[in-house]
């Protein structure tokens, strides 16, 4: 978990990446599309995310150092156990879009983003590892 891939990550600092990225689909399915109120609270897996209500959202850089510096400091287990809650939460949420959302492509494009094709390009990475 502690080898690094080409572009520098280690796979558990990766793990966390991706399980950053799953927890968003929540905030961007009901916030976004469906304007509900939601905190962090809600629905981030990590412990320091300083998102309060009415902020702007930093960029993705911002949250990918935020969360390789959280998977540094925890134990492989736990970055582990918190990916398969992300992705536990990720699929909870997904049986939740009804059929009329799933025909808006630009809403399915920005989950597939996050999920599906972002897995994608960080298989190729470990692959080259």
């Amino acid at each position: 978990m502690d080898a690094r891939t080409p572009a520098g990550w280690s796979v558990k600092e990766m793990v966390a990446h991706v399980s950053f990225w799953e927890e968003a689909v929540y905030p961007i399915v009901n916030a976004m599309y469906r304007r509900r109120e939601v905190v962090p609270a809600e629905w981030y897996g990590g412990e320091d995310l300083a998102l309060g209500p009415g902020e702007p959202w930093p960029a993705a850089d911002v949250h990918n150092a935020r969360e390789a510096a959280w998977a540094r400091a925890k134990p492989a287990q736990e970055v582990m156990a918190r990916w398969d809650r992300a992705h536990e939460r990720l699929l909870a949420v997904l049986e939740t879009i009804t059929d009329d959302e799933a025909r808006n492509d630009e809403y399915l494009a920005r989950i597939g983003a996050l999920t599906y094709d972002h897995y994608a390009e960080h298989l190729e990475e470990l692959r080259r590892r």
